[in-house]
């Protein structure tokens, strides 16, 4: 038997949790938390709501970096792909967690 890994435990937590969020709408601002452990969060405005989402934490493609203000942003339940839509130009982007499950 395996120990237990509590890094990845808490990778594989997040990749659960992130693969079942969902949203449709525009990227307005993303910043590095400084509250809450410098997180990369994003807010994004789904019909008039604003909506804060953390999905990048611990996350490893480096999306987050190129992510745009403006740009248009597309998540469904059950999925890590995340689609943008930036000027002319649409993008696929799978997120990566690393999970070692």
């Amino acid at each position: 038997m395996e120990p237990i890994d509590p890094a990845n435990s808490s990778t594989c937590q997040t990749e659960k949790i992130v693969k079942e969020e969902s949203f449709k709408g525009k990227l307005i601002d993303k910043y590095r938390d400084g509250k809450n452990h410098n997180y990369e969060t994003i807010t994004i405005s789904c019909g008039g709501i604003n909506y804060d989402s953390r999905l990048f934490v611990l996350e490893e493609s480096g999306l987050f970096d190129s992510l745009v203000i403006g740009d248009s942003l597309f998540k469904e339940a059950g999925s890590l792909q995340i689609i943008i839509k930036s000027a002319d130009q649409i993008s696929e982007v799978d997120l990566m967690y690393n999970c070692k499950d």
